[in-house]
């Protein structure tokens, strides 16, 4: 009993520290948190959108301020030594809708596609050494000639228990009686600088034979609707922007894909 007793306080004071350590790595992951929202919550979406070219653009090679750019896979190791990421999440846009099939009066167009959700540099603690999985949204397709177009798919990361998640766009309806929707807009599901995407135009929104528009982000344009009869919509430049829907008797356009930048 009494060897026990002697090594009692050599056990509380190993905790003490252990504790003290614990609190102090909470603490500064608190204070990160702070400052990471108190930095971006006033950024537009065209300040953002400059911020985040300019930083793939430069060397991101060495030291702090690497940084890696996904279009593609699924999962991320978190190199050594790394506790803190932010992230910029884009989902992919929607295709733009075919048009109606025969050249009948006060049939439309096909709509145009919805634009993806963006999320920009959102904070994130992360485990060294672990890996984070991760999903890029795909581009949604343009739909075929009286075919609506698909969805974008939605780009996501993070792990338990924060997750998060910039909706791909909605495809854009076919052509039909009167007015076509265009395509749903991208979400998103985290309160700090984001934006949810534009709806698409709807068909037949600026003449019955006409394609709805497509929508763009802060880091796409967006692909123009089939401007009269058999001409296809345009499709999706850069990153996340959607397609325009065909013209009467035309095709829909794909949207632009994803993608994920994670900075250290």
């Amino acid at each position: 009993m009494l060897p026990a007793l002697l090594s009692l306080p050599g056990k509380l004071s190993t905790l003490l520290a252990r504790l003290t350590a614990d609190r102090a790595t909470k603490l500064d992951n608190l204070a990160y948190l702070d400052a990471s929202i108190a930095t971006r919550s006033t950024l537009t979406a065209a300040q953002a959108s400059a911020q985040v070219w300019a930083e793939t653009s430069r060397s991101l090679t060495t030291g702090t301020g690497r940084g890696v750019f996904l279009t593609s896979g699924t999962a991320w190791t978190v190199p050594v030594g790394v506790s803190h990421i932010t992230v910029t999440v884009c989902g992919g846009g929607g295709g733009g809708g075919g048009g109606y099939a025969t050249n009948t009066t006060s049939y439309t167009g096909g709509g145009g596609g919805g634009a993806a959700g963006v999320l920009h540099e959102q904070p994130l603690i992360v485990t060294p050494g672990a890996s984070l999985a991760y999903t890029i949204g795909a581009a949604g397709l343009g739909g075929a000639i009286a075919t609506a177009g698909t969805a974008g798919g939605s780009s996501t990361i993070g792990q338990y228990p924060l997750q998060y998640i910039a909706g791909g766009g909605g495809g854009g309806a076919a052509g039909a009686y009167n007015s076509t929707p265009g395509g749903s807009s991208g979400s998103v599901n985290s309160a700090l600088i984001g934006w949810t995407g534009e709806t698409g135009d709807n068909g037949g929104s600026v003449s019955g034979v006409y394609g709805g528009s497509g929508k763009s982000t802060a880091y796409g344009a967006g692909g123009a609707g089939g401007g009269t009869l058999a001409i296809a919509g345009t499709a999706a430049t850069g990153w996340g922007a959607s397609g325009g829907g065909g013209g009467r008797q035309a095709a829909g356009a794909n949207g632009a894909p994803g993608f994920i930048l994670i900075e250290y």
